[in-house]
């Protein structure tokens, strides 16, 4: 008997749901702020790396960086666990920044372009871009 309870609970722990991506915790909403918000580095030089992440509530996220003339975008999902917040994207490999006091985004080990500060505005999505499925101006939906 208690193996089949043991597996019943393993059963109903499957099938429970994940987190909703972009459904921060009360303490994480706090320090981010209001949705949209895009988030840029200071690079240290005029041809270093300058990167832009922009958040919406959806759980969507850009991120657009810029090396000298050129410009590479990642589009993808994100979510908040324990301060932590991943970006899983499509060309990208794993973004993580831990969210500090005063809007600051802080890059952890192997996340490229350092810390990130709250712009003023939202970065508008610029074009043109091939992709696959719906956009109605505020939220796409592959």
């Amino acid at each position: 008997m208690p193996l089949s309870r043991l597996l019943l609970l393993l059963a109903v722990a499957a099938c429970a749901a994940p987190p909703e991506p972009g459904a921060p915790s009360p303490a994480a909403r706090a320090e981010l702020g209001p949705l949209p918000a895009s988030f840029i580095n200071t690079p240290s030089c005029s041809g270093c790396l300058a990167v832009t992440v922009t958040l919406r509530a959806d759980g969507a996220y850009t991120v657009r960086e810029r090396l000298g003339t050129s410009e590479f975008y990642d589009f993808g999902a994100w979510r908040e666990t324990d301060g932590i917040l991943h970006l899983a994207g499509g060309r990208d490999a794993l973004r993580r920044y831990r969210l500090a006091q005063g809007g600051l985004l802080e890059a952890r080990e192997g996340t490229p372009g350092g810390d990130l500060r709250r712009a003023a505005e939202p970065e508008s999505l610029r074009g043109p871009f091939r992709m696959l499925g719906r956009y109605d101006g505020e939220v796409f939906q592959e």
